[in-house]
């Protein structure tokens, strides 16, 4: 029995030296969509500051939905998004060493989301600006815009206690904004990462309002 049980350690051992010899998988170098050659979690080129006027003048559809856009698009029901998935798209920003990993839920042509991120932008810009750049919560920060016939909800905060910055919240909202201006508007799940450490969550949500 004590020979057995000696036999059987002897070939464990052998398989851990043997496994930790073997080269281990390492994931690939992951890169910006909207900057191919810079890497995920380094700095911007051209860094921004973190104020209002750093985004500029809005290039974004500014109309609001209307019932002829509803019919074109397929959009007669209300529309939920749910929190992340896993990614499609790595979008960063030009603030500061944060990016998003965006999955589209569902695209809203000539919808009014880039009003909403740019008043959600403002509010987190505003709370570093006078008050310093403190920790947010988990589902602390909410923004909503009522239209006619939807409405648009944002909301974000902490994920896992990674004590998300209100600045890094701040840089990701001017990040889905770059994206929305060059892309399409919509309905998102988004991670918040800053340098590479997931830190937060947010959503933007459309509800579309039952006729009456």
């Amino acid at each position: 029995m004590r020979s057995l049980s000696l036999f059987f350690i002897t070939i464990l051992a052998r398989s851990i030296i043997l496994s930790s010899a073997l080269p281990q998988a390492t994931q690939p170098p992951q890169y910006c969509a909207n900057d191919p050659t810079r890497l995920v979690g380094t700095p911007p080129t051209r860094r921004r500051s973190l104020d209002f006027a750093s985004l500029g003048s809005s290039s974004h559809e500014k109309t609001h939905l209307d019932s002829s856009s509803l019919e074109s698009s397929g959009l007669t029901t209300r529309v939920i998004a749910v929190f992340p998935r896993p990614p499609s798209l790595l979008w960063c920003s030009q603030i500061k060493p944060v990016y998003v990993a965006i999955r589209m839920i569902q695209k809203i042509p000539g919808s009014t989301c880039g009003a909403l991120l740019e008043e959600a932008y403002m509010q987190a810009a505003s709370y570093v600006n006078s008050r310093g750049d403190a920790w947010i919560g988990p589902g602390d920060f909410a923004v909503e815009h009522i239209y006619p016939l939807y409405t648009l909800r944002i909301e974000a905060g902490d994920s896992y206690g990674r004590h998300m910055k209100w600045s890094a919240l701040a840089a990701a909202f001017e990040a889905l904004i770059n994206y929305m201006t060059f892309r399409d508007p919509g309905s998102v799940d988004v991670t918040i990462y800053d340098d590479v450490l997931e830190v937060g969550l947010m959503t933007l949500k459309i509800y579309f309002h039952t006729p009456q």
